[in-house]
């Protein structure tokens, strides 16, 4: 009875930020400047965009755009009152959706040939709740729905669920080939290989580059997998398409993005749904075969709140296999053929900000506030001791010993604006009306 009491207390009362969370968040805030860039023309191999743009660190690499990022980014950013950054952040992939057909994975070169997890319409909600701006709005939707049309044409697979894929030529797989061999050291070995096959493989990490890059989840084998966090964020999609309808005035359209997404709920319970023990798996439509390994991509699914409240209990049990005592894990741990960066031991901060906001769309407050503060905690002790935040973290030993593909960076972009919007969630500072 107490612990209710207090759960009921703090959801009304607005609970101070601590002494460390307060000079984390002014680091944060003084920094969001420091990490825009603006290159209006191409130069070299960089891809010019027409307005000033966040990039995931402050100096070092990572001096692009990239996709997905940005859309944890524009969560701190609308939070600490830099709204007109994210929208210019937003309108810049509008602007890459009309100039190369789909969304980069970056503002580089190097990436013409594949996506990123596709979380435009989320970040076209986040703008329009921000402001109201209904011409803003319609401005941008035709941009949406192209990139829509994108994944719907050019990553559709035959069970009607969306895999990722890419365009990369024969010399850019081969030279992908290099990168993994630096990323995964000699056990990545294709050596006796005919050159079709090298090419075969390449072109699965180059497509789960579109993904996590690199995860357990699909052996090797992305091309053939329909992931859930993909299909479970075109389920977002489907149904703000449907709200902006709606809002629009156009209720006949409505129903019809109504209609689609119910589709589509439909096939993810059919595919990913494991009757025996009630997980959501990636499933690979050629074999017919779901995924063993567990992963953070389905609380996704609670994100979009596309499940049943019953179906969603199976989803918080796997917080067994997850959850460790600083935040929730990519994957759950496994004796895997390689140390990946998407998998056990390390919390990124977008599945952490996924995890919290999917389980209180739920009703498991309790869950989503525990696994937040004690992920709070974490970036808060790591940035008293390094004076900054990093781009993932060992959950299970609350620490830097992450298992890492190469050197990890310092970090601004999503660990930021996760870590802005989870303090202000835990200080009851934010209005929870579960929008997507």
């Amino acid at each position: 009875m107490k612990r209710i009491c207090l759960i009921l207390l703090s959801c009304i009362f607005i609970i101070p930020l601590r002494a460390g969370e307060k000079e984390a968040r002014k680091f944060i805030r003084d920094s969001w400047e420091k990490s825009v860039r603006y290159l209006p023309d191409d130069f070299g191999s960089h891809i010019g965009m027409p307005l000033p743009y966040t990039v995931p660190s402050v100096s070092g690499g990572y001096q692009e755009l990239y996709y997905w990022d940005l859309f944890f980014a524009n969560e701190g950013l609308i939070i600490d009152g830099m709204v007109d950054q994210a929208r210019m952040n937003t309108e810049n992939l509008a602007w890459m959706v009309e100039r190369f057909g789909k969304i980069l994975n970056g503002s580089n070169t190097f990436y013409l040939n594949r996506s990123e997890p596709p979380v435009f319409s989320m970040m076209v909600r986040q703008i329009y709740e921000a402001t109201g701006d209904m011409d803003w709005l319609r401005g941008i939707l035709p941009s949406l729905e192209k990139e829509y049309r994108f994944w719907m044409t050019e990553r559709m697979t035959p069970c009607g669920l969306n895999h990722d894929s890419n365009n990369a030529s024969d010399k850019e797989k081969m030279d992908f080939i290099n990168l993994m061999k630096g990323r995964f050291g000699e056990g990545f070995n294709l050596e006796g290989l005919s050159r079709e096959d090298s090419l075969r493989i390449a072109s699965h990490y180059v497509s789960e580059a579109e993904c996590w890059d690199f995860t357990p989840r699909f052996k090797g084998e992305c091309e053939n997998y329909c992931p859930v966090d993909l299909n479970a964020m075109l389920y977002i999609y489907e149904k703000n398409f449907s709200h902006f309808s709606k809002i629009m005035g156009d209720r006949k359209a409505a129903h019809r993005w109504d209609r689609t997404a119910r589709h589509r709920k439909h096939l993810m319970r059919k595919y990913f749904r494991n009757p025996k023990d009630g997980i959501w798996y990636d499933y690979n439509f050629i074999t017919g075969e779901r995924s063993d390994v567990v992963s953070a991509a389905q609380f996704w699914l609670l994100l979009g709140k596309s499940i049943s409240r019953c179906q969603a209990r199976g989803i918080v049990r796997s917080l067994s296999v997850l959850e460790y005592p600083h935040g929730i894990s990519a994957c759950e741990k496994g004796d895997y053929p390689f140390v990946y960066q998407w998998s056990y031991p390390n919390g990124w901060a977008p599945l952490q900000y996924v995890t919290v906001r999917g389980l209180e769309n739920y009703g498991y407050s309790a869950d989503a506030r525990r696994i937040a503060r004690n992920y709070v905690d974490l970036v808060t002790d790591s940035f008293d001791r390094t004076g900054t935040l990093w781009e993932k973290y060992n959950v299970d030993e609350g620490n830097l010993n992450v298992g890492d593909e190469y050197k990890m960076p310092t970090m601004l972009g999503w660990t930021a604006g996760t870590y802005v919007w989870l303090t202000e969630y835990l200080s009851n500072s934010l209005p929870l009306n579960n929008k997507h």
